[in-house]
């Protein structure tokens, strides 16, 4: 038996002080998000200097987009 639907959600990418990429995946966001609420969030999130990435803290904006993606989940037992 399967179960599937589609996820919703949103893709904030950074930079690192090398240059390095790293992407956050948030499910489920508000329908209502503005850029700039989107583009604080990412700011507050460099501020807070909470994520290293190989040591590094995030140090600029690189985007942010939205995802769409189907999930089919299979229900398999043991």
């Amino acid at each position: 038996m399967r179960k599937g639907g589609i996820n919703n959600g949103k893709s904030i990418t950074f930079k690192t002080e090398s240059d390095k990429n790293y992407t956050l995946n948030v499910d489920a966001p508000k329908d209502s998000l503005t850029e700039q609420e989107i583009s604080d969030a990412m700011v507050a999130i460099i501020d807070s200097d909470v994520f290293l990435v190989r040591g590094e803290p995030l140090a600029t904006i690189k985007g942010a987009q939205i995802v769409d993606r189907q999930v089919t989940e299979y229900l398999v037992q043991a």
